[in-house]
C-alpha cells in the first residue's frame, strides 16, 4: 500500500483570498476520510493565491509552481508527481463535500474488488450533486453511465459532469488532460469523451455532492479556454451511425433535495467559511444536464431530426450563393433525400427565397444562437449538434459560422463535408472567416465548391485543397429587361445585397459621373446612400422577375466575385453588362474595367446603354442551368 491513499489536485491561478481559504479547508475538514496528501500547483499564481497558500502549516500541503496557463496541463504535471494511488481533483474556487473523499474511496473500492482484472480501476467517479454558487444559485443533479436514462451522446454536446473527478492515479496515467486549444475547450470534457471511447465507466457515488462556484466574467481559464475557436477530436463515442435517434430532451421535473446532501452543504458552509446561501429543505434539484440548460444545442439537433444532409447558410436571403444553396438542396430532396437548411444568422421575416425552398420540399431550421456567447462558443454548439445529427454530408454557403464549422473539424461534421467559395478573394486582403483561406488542412472528406476556374486553380495549388467547379446557378426565364425607348437618360440597374465586397458605396461618385446623362436605380439590402438625385433606390431585390422595368444597362462594382449570378440573369435579361475584371465576369462581356475611375467607367456605361445587345451567348447561359441540378445531387450522392 502507498504512503497515502488519495493525492488532491488542487491548481490555482488567481482565485480571491476567501475562495481558496475555503477550498484548501474543505479537504482539511473532510469527515472520516482515507489518508490523503493535497497538492497545491500554482499555475501563474497571483499573489493572493500565493500569500494563502504558502501560508498553510498542515503537513499534507505539498506546494509546486508552474508556468502553463492552462489547466490541464497543470493537472498532468502535479498528477506526476502525486504519491496516491487515487486521485482527486479540485478547483481553487470550488468545494469538496463534507464526505467526498470517504464516499468516493468507498465506492472505488467496492468497484475494484468486484470487477475482475484488467478493467477493475477503469473507473471515473464525479458527485452527484453539484451544488452552483456565486454568479447563479441553484442545485444539479448528475447521472452516471449505469443510469438508464444515460446517453454517451449527449457528450456531444454538453459534459455531463464537473471537473472535480475522483479516479486512479493509473487513469489519468494512461489519459492525460489535453490542453485546451487541441479539443473542445474544457479540459475536463476532452478527458470525460476520451475515457469514456476507452470504455472507462463514469459512476456518480449516491449522495455525494460538491460546491462549485460560478464566474459571471471570464477570468477563469475555463472561461478562456472555452472562447477558443477549437476543433473538436473524432473520439468513438461520436461515431454511432445506425444506432436509433436520442430521444428528444424534455425538462426534468424537480425533486428534493435529500436531506443527507443538504446536511452536507450547511456542514461545508458552517465550517468553511461565512456564505449566505439560500438552501432550504424544500429547495428543488434541476436534473443535469436540463433542457434549458443547453436548448440551443438540443433545439437544431432535433429540428434536423431524421434528415441526412444539412446546408448551413447565414441567412435566406436573394443572391447567387443563396439560390445555389437552394437548388443544391433541391437536387438532393429530386433523389428521394431528406433536406435541411440552416440558417446559422437568421431573418425572421418569410420571403420568396424560402418559399422556393420549402416549394422544393426543404425543410427550413434556424440556429438559435445564445447572446452571451462568442463566435467560438457558437461554433462548438453548432459542430457538436451536426456530429450528433450523424450526418451523410454537409454544405456551407456563405456562413462565417459554418466555415468556422469545417476549420479542423471537417473529419466530424459528416461522411462528405463541401463549402462553397464562389469569390475569388486576393491573398492578404484580411478576410480570414471565409474559405479556402482559413483552412489549416485538407480534410480528405472536404470539397470545396467554385464556379471559377482560375479560383480553383488558386485553391488547389495554395491550399491542396480538392475542388469542384460547377456552372453558373441562374434560373431566370423572364422577359427581357432591355430597354427599347428611345431616350435622352438612360436607366442603369444595379442589384444584389449591399455588402462590402459589392461596393456599393462607389455608387454616388459614378452617380455625380453620370449626372444629367442617366440614372442609376439600386435594387438590394444597401444602407441609405447620399447622391445625386439620379441616384434612386428602388427597393429589396429578389430577384430579376420582380425588379419593375426595362433598363438599358447592367451595372457591377463588386471587388470579389466568381461567376456573378446576377450578371448571368443579366445576360438572360437581354442587359449589356458594365462591371469589373473579377471571377468570371469578363467571359460575359468586354465592357469590364480594371480599376474604378468615375468617368471611366460612365464612358463604359454610355457606351453599353447604346447598344443593342448583349455581349454574350444567351444559349451558353440556359445550357448551364439546364445542366445544374443533376451535376450536383449526384456530387453528393455519388
Amino acid at each position: 500500500m502507498s504512503e497515502v491513499e488519495i493525492s488532491v489536485v488542487i491548481p490555482f491561478h488567481s482565485e480571491k483570498k476567501e475562495w481558496v481559504e475555503r477550498c484548501i479547508k474543505s479537504v482539511l475538514t473532510q469527515q472520516n476520510p482515507p489518508s490523503f496528501e493535497i497538492i497545491c500547483a500554482l499555475d501563474r499564481a497571483n499573489d493572493e493565491v500565493l500569500a494563502v497558500v504558502l501560508a498553510q502549516t498542515d503537513p499534507r500541503i505539498k506546494v509546486g509552481h508552474v508556468d502553463f496557463g492552462d489547466l490541464g496541463l497543470t493537472r498532468n504535471d502535479a498528477i506526476r508527481s502525486a504519491g496516491g494511488r487515487y486521485i482527486a481533483l479540485l478547483d481553487g474556487d470550488d468545494l469538496f463535500g463534507a464526505e467526498w473523499l470517504r464516499q468516493a474511496y468507498d465506492y472505488a473500492r467496492a468497484y475494484r474488488d468486484n470487477t475482475p482484472e484488467p478493467t477493475r480501476d477503469d473507473l471515473v467517479l464525479h458527485p452527484e450533486y453539484m451544488v452552483m454558487l456565486g454568479a447563479d444559485r441553484f442545485i444539479h443533479y448528475c447521472i452516471g453511465d449505469d443510469h438508464p436514462d444515460y446517453d454517451e451522446r449527449d457528450m456531444i454536446q454538453i459534459n455531463l459532469w464537473s471537473a472535480l473527478a475522483f479516479a486512479p492515479k493509473s487513469v489519468f496515467d494512461r489519459f492525460p488532460y489535453r490542453a485546451a486549444k487541441d479539443g473542445l475547450g474544457f479540459e475536463d470534457h476532452m478527458f470525460n469523451c476520451e475515457t469514456l471511447s476507452a470504455g472507462i465507466k463514469h459512476r456518480c457515488p449516491p449522495g455525494s455532492m460538491h460546491a462549485i462556484r460560478l464566474k459571471r466574467d471570464n477570468t477563469s481559464l475555463a472561461a478562456r479556454s472555452a472562447a477558443m475557436n477549437l476543433q473538436i477530436p473524432k473520439f468513438s463515442i461520436f461515431d454511432k451511425r445506425g444506432q436509433a435517434p436520442i430521444a428528444p430532451m424534455t425538462v426534468n421535473q424537480e425533486t428534493q433535495i435529500p436531506e443527507s446532501v443538504l446536511k452536507q452543504t450547511l456542514f461545508l458552509h458552517h465550517n468553511v467559511g461565512e456564505y449566505e446561501l439560500a438552501l432550504h429543505p424544500d429547495m428543488g434539484v434541476r436534473r443535469y444536464p436540463r433542457q434549458i440548460y443547453f436548448e440551443e444545442h438540443a433545439m437544431l439537433r432535433d429540428q434536423i431530426g431524421t434528415a441526412k444532409h444539412v446546408v448551413l447558410i447565414r441567412r435566406m436571403i436573394p443572391g447567387g450563393a443563396e439560390k445555389y444553396a437552394i437548388d443544391w438542396a433541391a437536387a438532393l430532396v429530386d433523389k428521394g433525400q431528406e433536406v435541411v437548411i440552416v440558417e446559422t444568422e437568421p431573418e425572421a421575416a418569410d420571403n420568396t427565397w424560402k418559399k422556393r425552398a420549402r416549394d422544393a420540399g426543404v425543410r427550413l431550421a434556424r440556429w438559435i444562437a445564445n447572446p452571451q456567447w462568442n463566435e467560438g462558443q457558437n461554433q462548438a454548439a453548432i459542430t457538436r449538434a451536426l456530429i450528433q445529427a450523424d450526418l451523410d454530408s454537409v454544405f456551407v454557403c456563405n456562413s462565417p459560422l459554418g466555415w468556422g464549422c469545417i476549420h479542423g473539424n471537417a473529419q466530424v461534421l459528416a461522411k462528405k463535408v463541401f463549402a462553397a467559395s464562389f469569390a475569388v478573394i486576393p491573398f492578404g486582403i484580411g478576410f480570414t472567416n471565409c474559405p479556402p483561406f482559413h483552412l489549416k488542412n485538407a480534410p480528405p472528406n472536404l470539397t470545396m465548391i467554385t464556379d471559377n476556374e482560375a479560383h480553383a486553380k488558386k485553391m488547389r495549388d495554395h491550399r491542396n485543397l480538392k475542388v469542384q467547379v460547377v456552372e453558373p446557378r441562374c434560373t431566370y426565364d423572364g422577359p427581357s429587361k432591355r430597354s427599347t425607348m428611345s431616350k435622352e437618360r438612360f436607366r442603369v440597374l444595379w442589384a444584389g445585397r449591399g455588402t462590402p465586397e459589392k461596393r456599393p458605396d462607389l455608387l454616388p461618385s459614378l452617380a455625380a459621373a453620370l449626372e444629367g446623362k442617366a440614372d442609376i436605380h439600386v435594387w438590394g439590402d444597401v444602407k441609405p446612400m447620399n447622391g445625386p438625385e439620379n441616384l434612386k433606390y428602388r427597393g429589396p431585390f429578389d430577384g430579376f422577375d420582380k425588379i419593375d422595368g426595362s433598363y438599358d444597362c447592367y451595372l457591377m462594382t463588386s471587388f470579389m466575385e466568381g461567376m456573378p449570378n446576377t450578371a448571368c440573369e443579366a445576360t438572360l435579361a437581354h442587359l449589356p453588362i458594365v462591371g469589373p475584371k473579377v471571377g468570371g465576369l469578363p467571359a460575359l462581356t468586354p465592357d469590364t474595367y480594371e480599376k474604378f475611375d468615375p468617368l471611366t467607367v460612365a464612358q463604359l456605361i454610355l457606351e453599353a446603354c447604346a447598344k443593342g445587345s448583349p455581349q454574350f451567348a444567351e444559349s451558353a447561359v440556359k445550357q448551364w442551368a439546364e445542366s445544374f441540378g443533376s451535376k450536383i445531387g449526384a456530387m453528393v450522392l455519388g
